[in-house]
């Protein structure tokens, strides 16, 4: 299975429809809010933070039983 990561500042509650057309094709997506919006917690960062967020989100992904753990 391939495994699309979503980060966005906009809301992840928003339904996008791209999001089930991936899903019906094969894909599993996931969608996180960035730290500091909507139901994320923490404080708006800065952009640095940022890379590092986003690897600890590709951590977590790939510690899961579900994950095979390997990049394309």
């Amino acid at each position: 299975m391939c495994y699309i990561l979503v980060r966005t500042p906009y809301g992840k509650g928003r339904y996008h429809p791209n999001y089930q057309a991936l899903s019906d094709h094969g894909y599993a997506v996931m969608v996180e809010d960035v730290r500091g919006r909507y139901e994320s917690e923490g404080l708006v960062p800065a952009a640095e933070k940022e890379p590092a967020d986003g690897d600890d989100t590709l951590n977590w992904i790939a510690r899961q039983p579900w994950s095979t753990a390997r990049s394309a």
